[in-house]
């Protein structure tokens, strides 16, 4: 089991459903690999540069 998979195995019901199917139909494709990012792309946007 993947980290993604053990995120999902420990979320609660419908959560759970949904994400796992979600992660079944995406990671399908072979070039998608699974990865927990913690990275807030928006947060980036609101600070000054």
């Amino acid at each position: 089991m993947n980290d993604v998979e053990v995120y999902i195995a420990d979320q609660e019901s419908p959560q759970q459903e949904i994400m796992g199917f979600l992660h079944q139909v995406i990671t399908a494709y072979p070039e998608v690999s699974p990865k927990i990012r913690y990275n807030i792309p928006w947060l980036r946007l609101l600070w000054p540069v």
